[in-house]
């Protein structure tokens, strides 16, 4: 997004991801805090993915199932 204020809210989150993998780790090396901190963002991403997607398949089947009670 070209959004200044969104982006800023974006790398605000990354950063407190940062500082909170920094702190947990005790780990100096940016690039291993950035690293993680991409793999826990990614993480949290395909969680959130797979939840959508469960609750889109359970919201489907509920709906079909109306449909065939309906039917019989």
């Amino acid at each position: 997004s070209n959004n200044p204020g969104y982006m800023k809210r974006v790398a605000e989150f990354v950063d407190n991801k940062m500082l909170e993998i920094e702190q947990k780790t005790n780990l100096v090396s940016t690039t291993k805090i950035a690293t993680l901190t991409a793999i826990n963002i990614a993480d949290e991403y395909f969680k959130i993915k797979e939840d959508d997607i469960s609750d889109k398949v359970k919201e489907k089947l509920n709906s079909l199932t109306e449909k065939i009670e309906k039917v019989f």
